[in-house]
């Protein structure tokens, strides 16, 4: 039976793997379009959370790629 220390490990091991190859993840407000919805239907405007990119960069991989 594995230790709870190796239950506890193992997922935040794969995390920082996984930061590490992908830093960037889709932005939560545009959900990675770049444009969000202006006043009115009809007038879309650049996201201002992701500033256009549609991306955002994932918790952790911030110390890693700057």
């Amino acid at each position: 039976m594995p230790s709870p220390v190796a239950l506890i490990l193992a997922p935040v091991i794969v995390y920082v793997i996984s930061v590490f190859l992908w830093p960037y993840a889709r932005c939560r407000s545009c959900r990675g379009s770049a444009t969000s919805m202006g006043s009115n239907q009809r007038r879309w405007n650049v996201c201002s959370r992701c500033d256009g990119s549609g991306q955002r960069i994932r918790f952790g991989a911030r110390k890693r790629h700057r």
